[in-house]
C-alpha cells in the first residue's frame, strides 16, 4: 500500500513585506498593518514589516504577537514628518536601505500613502499599493490649513500638482488594491488606473466582541476624535448638546466626558457599553471603530458617505444620515429606546466579513500568492 503525503502548503515559508513610514497606535495603518500580517501568519506566510519609526507600543505589540518589524529609527523628526507630506524622496532611500539588507521578499505591500515613493526603490519582490486614500485629499479641508498655518496653507497650493505625482507613482506599483469599494472608486478616478481589488482593514472579531455585562443607563453615544481641527469635531460639539456623549482621542469637547486616549481593553468596554457610536465623518474611506463598534455589538451611526455607506444597512445595524441636523436628532431619538437583540446579532454578523481571516485570505487571492 502506498502512502499518499499530503501535498505542501503554497503558502509555506513565502515571505511578504508590509512596508510603512509612521507605525503609531493612533494611526489606521499601523493596526491595519498588524492585522493584516496576523493573518498571513495565521495562512502560512512568513511576514514582516518595514517602517521608519514604530511607537514602542505598537513594537511592544508586535513583539507580543511574535510578529517581526524592522525600523530605521527611534523618532521622527520635524523635518521627516515635513517629508512625508512632500513625498521627499530621501525616506524612501532612507527604508529602501533597511529592506535590501534584509532576506528578500516575495512581494512588498506598501500600506501608508505617504510611502509611494517606495516604488522607485529597487526592490527584490513585487510592489503593491495598498491605497487607504489619496493623502492628498486632507488638502482640501479647511481644518488641515487651520491647523497648520502657513505651512498647510503653502502645501494647499500645490493640490493638483500633488495628485499627479502620486498618479504617475500608483501606476508604476504591480498591482494595486483598496481598503474598499468607495476608495477603489476615488483612486481609480484620481489616478486614471485599475484597482486590482479590496481588502478590508481587518478587525479583531475576537477581541472585539459583545460583553455579558449589562449596558449602563442612562446610554451614552461614543464617538473617536484625534483632534479639534477635525471637521467632525463640530459634529460631536452638537452631539453633546443633545445627548449623552462619551469621546474617546486627544480632542475634548466641550459638555462630553472625554476620555482621552484609552487602551483596547477600555475602548472595547466603552464599545459594549455605548447605546450607538457615532462615527461624525463625512470623509471616512473606511472606518474602524464602525466595525468595531459593530464586532462588539453596538450599533452605529453615520453619514451616508464613503464606507460608512458600504459597511451599514439603515435599520439594520445601524443607521444613516443625509446631514448634521439628522444625525444628531437621530442619534438623540435613539439613546432613548432599548435596542433589540435582533439588531445587536445583525451587528455582530455584519462585522465578520471583516475579520482578520477574511481579509488575509483575499489578499492571497487578489495577488495570487
Amino acid at each position: 500500500m502506498v502512502e499518499r503525503s499530503t501535498p505542501p502548503d503554497p503558502s509555506s515559508g513565502k515571505r511578504v513585506a508590509f512596508v510603512g513610514y509612521d507605525l503609531d497606535r493612533d494611526g489606521g495603518e499601523a493596526r491595519e498593518l498588524m492585522n493584516l500580517a496576523r493573518g498571513l501568519k495565521s495562512l502560512g506566510f512568513d511576514p514582516v514589516a518595514y517602517s521608519l519609526y514604530a511607537s514602542a507600543d505598537v513594537r511592544s505589540e508586535y513583539a507580543r504577537l511574535s510578529l517581526e518589524l524592522r525600523t530605521v529609527q527611534a523618532a521622527l523628526s520635524r523635518r521627516d514628518r515635513w517629508g512625508m507630506m512632500t513625498y521627499d524622496p530621501r525616506l524612501a532611500s532612507r527604508l529602501g536601505r533597511l529592506i535590501r539588507s534584509a532576506p528578500p521578499c516575495e512581494v512588498y505591500i506598501v500600506a501608508q500613502d505617504a510611502a509611494l515613493p517606495m516604488v522607485r526603490e529597487e526592490l527584490p519582490g513585487r510592489k503593491v499599493y495598498q491605497s487607504n486614500g489619496d493623502l492628498s485629499l486632507l488638502l482640501l479641508d479647511p481644518g488641515f490649513r487651520q491647523r497648520h498655518g502657513l505651512a498647510g496653507w503653502w502645501l494647499s497650493r500645490g493640490f493638483v500638482p500633488s495628485v499627479q505625482r502620486h498618479s504617475e507613482l500608483a501606476r508604476e506599483f504591480d498591482a494595486v488594491t483598496a481598503n474598499s469599494e468607495f476608495t477603489k472608486a476615488v483612486i481609480s478616478f484620481l489616478y486614471d488606473c485599475a484597482v486590482d481589488g479590496v481588502v478590508y482593514p481587518p478587525v479583531d472579531v475576537a477581541h472585539f466582541a459583545p460583553g455579558t455585562n449589562a449596558r449602563a443607563t442612562p446610554l451614552y453615544a461614543l464617538t473617536l476624535l484625534k483632534s479639534t481641527a477635525e471637521p467632525a469635531f463640530r459634529t460631536a460639539c452638537a452631539l453633546a448638546s443633545r445627548t449623552r456623549l462619551h469621546v474617546v482621542g486627544r480632542a475634548a469637547v466641550p459638555g462630553a466626558e472625554n476620555l482621552g486616549r484609552v487602551d483596547d481593553a477600555r475602548l472595547v468596554e466603552e464599545y459594549r457599553q455605548a447605546g450607538l457610536t457615532v462615527s461624525a465623518s463625512f470623509r471616512e474611506f473606511y472606518g474602524y471603530p464602525i466595525v468595531e463598534s459593530l464586532a462588539c455589538g453596538t450599533p452605529v451611526l453615520a453619514y451616508d458617505q464613503g464606507g460608512a455607506h458600504e459597511i451599514l444597512q439603515d435599520g439594520g445595524n445601524g443607521w444613516l444620515a443625509r446631514d448634521q441636523s439628522e444625525l444628531v436628532a437621530l442619534a438623540a431619538q435613539h439613546l432613548t429606546e432599548v435596542v433589540p437583540e435582533t439588531m445587536r446579532s445583525a451587528c455582530v454578523a455584519s462585522a465578520q466579513r471583516f475579520s482578520i481571516e477574511a481579509s488575509a485570505r483575499e489578499l492571497v487571492r487578489i495577488l495570487g500568492l
